[in-house]
């Protein structure tokens, strides 16, 4: 009985201290449509992930298929993702941190694969670079590279690295397209 009080009294200070920053930062934007005012707010680079949000068909270059469901919350700073195919489920959340202009995916599967890469924007393409653990526990460097952009596609390629960055061997390749 003594663990549940203490469960609901410490779940009960974490619900006021988000309803005070909720209120302070809508009280900061001012009044408005919400997301008008976190684009306002927010620094460049806090909308670059939003080409992905949406429904997508996956096809995997010498493989199979999938499908994708990308979700913005948080006034637009995050994202969450949930793909789907045969035997297979993955899921990433997606975070723009504010103070250094970066985005922090974290990815994991149900083959026991983990990994968390940061990053942004390089040119056209959105890059995101970090350690890999695979399912046996080993670390190695993986990137993430978001490549060929348009509004109704593009692809994503996923590159390991086992002399910390030096050379790149393409591990997968997929190609969104818009889910109709």
């Amino acid at each position: 009985m003594r663990v549940r009080a203490v469960t609901a009294a410490g779940m009960l200070a974490v619900l006021v201290v988000v309803a005070s920053v909720t209120a302070g930062a809508q009280g900061v934007r001012g009044s408005g449509d919400a997301r008008d005012g976190a684009a306002r707010t927010l620094p460049p680079g806090a909308h670059d992930f939003d080409f992905t949000i949406g429904r997508w068909n996956i096809q995997q270059v010498g493989g199979g298929t999938a499908t994708d469901t990308i979700k913005s919350f948080g006034n637009g700073v995050a994202i969450t993702e949930k793909m789907r195919a045969p035997n297979f489920a993955a899921s990433t959340v997606t975070v723009f941190d504010s103070t250094t202009g970066l985005w922090t995916q974290t990815y994991f599967d149900n083959s026991g694969l983990y990994a968390q890469q940061t990053g942004g924007r390089d040119g056209d393409d959105m890059v995101l670079v970090g350690p890999l653990i695979d399912p046996n526990g080993a670390t190695h460097l993986s990137r993430l590279r978001y490549i060929n952009i348009t509004r109704r596609s593009f692809d994503q390629v996923g590159e390991e690295s086992t002399d910390n960055g030096v050379t790149w061997v393409e591990m997968f390749r997929l190609q969104f397209r818009k889910a109709s």
